[in-house]
């Protein structure tokens, strides 16, 4: 139960730290790894329980989430104006003045 308390506390300090992709990608492996035993554990002892009538109960463990992985923000590109052509204008002052 200990082991549970320390992946749930991982998880939401994950959630609310930002933390190396590394670390993220360990956990989600250790994750893969976790949750398969823990559902064979309850199966197995589930089993015992049936077959032998054990007294013993499967434990009520929690399977660990995965974390999201995060997109490091891309760098916006800046996009310069263009200064549009003469002819693009429309009205511009020649200096003549109309009488």
């Amino acid at each position: 139960i200990h082991y549970q308390e320390y992946i749930e506390q991982f998880y939401e300090v994950a959630e609310k730290v930002d933390i190396h992709q590394e670390t993220r990608d360990q956990y989600n492996k250790f994750m893969l790894e976790y949750n398969p035993f823990v559902q064979r554990l309850r199966e197995y002892i589930g089993n015992l329980r049936k077959d032998n009538k054990t007294e013993i109960e499967p434990p009520s463990v929690k399977l660990a989430k995965e974390l999201p992985v995060k997109t490091t923000p891309q760098p916006e590109v800046k996009k310069t104006q263009e200064i549009p052509r003469h002819d693009e204008n429309k009205g511009y002052i020649t200096g003549r003045t109309v009488t």
